[in-house]
């Protein structure tokens, strides 16, 4: 009897294997096919349902409304005591209290009432002492150095001198485009005259005037150093 045969080992099952990764992309099911979906229950329709009586009378909700209003505005009224409601004393209504409210202290830096929310007030805030921005001067200038080294604090606010009466800020400067000196006023009615612009030689010009320049520096210069004794050894012309 021939030995049975040997069963074929199957191969390990992958767990990232998709069976649905060689079927062609026609032929792939919708997204979301296999999913359960729960069934809708429809109530059948019958007669048994209750309808709204049109014998009851509409109730007025506007009054119910403007109470509900006014109990949440209005603070509630005191309610008498129960030993109060039956004495016969109770006929006539007791004169509403006449109590002064206090009054409140006053501020000693604005010296207003101190009421709720006193402190964020305008007064109040305008009457508080300042911090003011430090100075916008160098501090490594050689006289700010000398300055301070006598004594003088640039953050203080206060001018130059023994007393501090000098200026606080620096002098604004203005343009300067005239040549006139420092002082010099012109009068009214007159115009500064302004300076006629050079004009610009070309070259032949410009070599023209070279050349004339130059001989008029050689004549200062034989006015200046020339000497006798050279005119009478050289001549006129060498020199």
């Amino acid at each position: 009897m021939p030995p049975p045969p040997e069963p074929t080992p199957t191969p390990p099952i992958d767990p990232f294997d998709n069976p649905e990764d060689e079927i062609p992309f026609q032929q792939k099911r919708p997204f979301g096919s296999g999913l359960y979906r729960n069934p809708v229950t429809f109530v059948p329709a019958s007669s048994s349902l209750k309808t709204v009586s049109t014998d009851e009378p509409a109730r007025d909700t506007s009054k119910s409304i403007s109470d509900l209003y006014l109990g949440l505005v209005l603070p509630p009224e005191p309610k008498p005591p129960i030993g109060h409601e039956n004495s016969p004393d109770n006929n006539h209504s007791d004169p509403p209290s006449t109590k002064p409210f206090p009054t409140p202290p006053l501020c000693p830096s604005c010296n207003l009432p101190i009421l709720p929310n006193h402190e964020l007030s305008l007064p109040h805030q305008l009457s508080l002492p300042h911090s003011h921005p430090p100075s916008s001067l160098d501090r490594s200038r050689m006289g700010l150095q000398y300055l301070s080294s006598q004594g003088w604090d640039p953050d203080s606010r206060r001018g130059l001198g023994s007393d501090q009466q000098g200026i606080v800020h620096p002098l604004k400067p203005k343009p300067k485009d005239d040549r006139l000196g420092l002082g010099v006023e012109l009068p009214k009615g007159t115009k500064n005259i302004p300076r006629p612009k050079e004009k610009l030689l070309d070259a032949k010009k410009a070599r023209k005037q070279y050349e004339q320049e130059k001989k008029k520096k050689g004549r200062i210069m034989k006015e200046l150093f020339a000497e006798d004794k050279w005119e009478k050894y050289l001549g006129k012309e060498a020199s």
